[in-house]
């Protein structure tokens, strides 16, 4: 992937990560049953979303599960990372890596 790829990928994931944060909060802390749903479908949306960009840029997809030699393993850390409960720390610290691909 070119620099510029990597900037515009981290700028879809970031307003994703932004997202999220929005979603969760209101899906584990809404004040009543219909604000829980909204934000459980705005956490399933944002993460598929995710996972399109990520899974159509291979380069992204090996960078966020590791030096890993099995496809298999990158498989299952892959699902791992999609949890929601996980999902945001996650992101975040694949942002961070991100970051490291093109200069600021």
């Amino acid at each position: 992937m070119t620099n510029e790829e990597w900037k515009e990928l981290h700028n879809i994931l970031d307003q994703i990560y932004s997202d999220f944060y929005f979603a969760y909060s209101k899906y584990k802390t809404g004040k009543n049953a219909k604000l829980r749903d909204e934000g459980w479908k705005d956490v399933e949306r944002l993460i598929r979303l995710f996972d399109l960009n990520v899974t159509k840029r291979y380069e992204a997809f090996e960078l966020l599960t590791g030096d890993l030699e099995s496809d298999q393993a990158r498989v299952f850390i892959y699902d791992e990372i999609k949890q929601p409960a996980r999902f945001g720390t996650e992101l975040a610290q694949f942002l961070t890596k991100i970051k490291t691909k093109f200069p600021s």
